[in-house]
């Protein structure tokens, strides 16, 4: 079998690009992405990772993006208030992989220097190697960027999520791994360059810890680590892209908490949340210390959601859906009723305990709420699911973006 991967090491110079010149001097990492400014055509989006099944992206004028394991681009025009299928073709069906709107199931989509990138299978059966390919951003003038190998990549590491960030192509895997008699899960992060090159570089490769969540801020790379059943165990490894050198932020053991996904703001102040039976949590990570900046007593606490500068946690009370939202200092931003405003055609969808409320996005100004409505059915037994914007500005009004 032909070799594609290139093991992770900590021998840095494999990495490096002739004597003494570091990765962001070369053709493939410009001199630009040294800058931990936030650069819009190349940077991944954080604030919408990982989008729990599912692919987002907002941009001035329009979000598109995917129901729950859809495989079909959505898209809404703020300046209009229109949506639909993000396909130009009139005469298109919108039902096969020849529609400009497909790009598979699961979180495959950046948009990056004004393209789309996304990880497609255009197979029949969808077997075999995935790709990555580039198209204008309505789907047109489609072309293969790279083979991302069955044998090599797809079995042995089983990308969960892709994402695009400065010149390389990330993916987060989960899947089984068997040592003698000992089962586990092994979680890994691999990247390739935005070139055809079918190598990978390994940047974590674990099956003692789970990797829950996965950061992109400048040139860094932050890796987090826990142990969701066991919540006792907390890792925090940030890698320099430019010379592909890990550096341990933060490492716990024994602590009774179980964590959910970080956020590192860009100037890389890292927040984690976490819960434990009495309580939901928001710490600060600094210095090598964790420290308590938010809480909420709870008699069945659940996880904080953490976004660009917002904390978001939802309760039930008297069977209704609730949620604070308060920036990372603690400072009340809103506290009430998720819901305050119906949306016409939609009553009844809202506070029920059997539909499942999730905040998969947000900043200062909306949060990006994805409910999926068990109790709506549709002729084929498939359940329905609306994504909406709730605005901090004005009650939380909902806008329905698509379902």
């Amino acid at each position: 079998m032909k070799k594609k991967l290139v093991v992770w090491t900590l021998l840095i110079g494999l990495f490096i690009t002739g004597c003494g010149t570091k990765a962001s001097q070369t053709a493939d990492y410009p001199e630009i992405f040294d800058s931990m400014e936030f650069l819009p055509e190349y940077d991944a989006v954080n604030k919408y990772l990982p989008p729990m099944g599912s692919t987002f992206w907002e941009l001035d004028d329009m979000y598109i993006g995917t129901n729950t394991h859809g495989e079909f681009l959505h898209y809404y025009d703020k300046n209009t208030k229109t949506a639909g299928l993000f396909c130009m073709d009139p005469s298109c069906t919108h039902d096969s992989v020849d529609c400009a709107a497909f790009i598979d199931y699961g979180p495959r989509l950046s948009i990056y220097n004004g393209k789309r990138y996304y990880v497609a299978n255009y197979n029949p059966g969808g077997v075999g190697d995935d790709y990555l390919w580039r198209s204008d951003l309505d789907g047109t003038n489609r072309e293969k960027v790279k083979k991302i190998d069955f044998d090599d990549i797809l079995m042995p590491y089983q990308p969960q999520y892709y994402v695009v960030h400065r010149g390389y192509l990330y993916f987060v895997g989960r899947s089984h791994s068997v040592t003698g008699a000992n089962g586990g899960i092994r979680h890994t992060v691999l990247c390739s360059p935005l070139n055809d090159s079918e190598e990978f570089k390994i940047l974590a490769d674990t099956t003692d810890t789970d990797i829950s969540c996965v950061r992109f801020v400048g040139p860094y790379v932050y890796i987090q680590e826990s142990k969701f059943s066991k919540s006792d165990y907390l890792k925090i490894t940030r890698i320099d892209t430019r010379t592909w050198e890990p550096e341990v932020i933060y490492s716990e053991t024994g602590i009774g908490h179980s964590f959910y996904h970080m956020w590192v703001t860009q100037d890389s102040e890292i927040y984690v949340p976490s819960c434990d039976n009495t309580a939901a949590y928001v710490w600060k990570v600094e210095n090598g210390e964790r420290k308590k900046v938010i809480s909420w007593e709870d008699e069945s606490p659940s996880y904080p959601r953490l976004f660009d500068g917002i904390a978001v946690y939802n309760y039930w009370k008297d069977e209704t859906m609730y949620c604070d939202i308060v920036d990372l200092d603690g400072n009340s931003i809103y506290s009430g009723n998720m819901f305050p405003q119906e949306i016409p055609r939609m009553e009844g969808v809202f506070h029920n305990r059997e539909n499942y409320y999730t905040p998969i996005g947000g900043d200062a100004d909306k949060i990006l709420v994805v409910i999926d409505a068990f109790d709506v059915i549709d002729s084929l037994g498939r359940t329905a699911s609306y994504y909406m914007t709730l605005d901090l500005h004005d009650n939380l009004k909902p806008t329905l973006l698509w379902s």
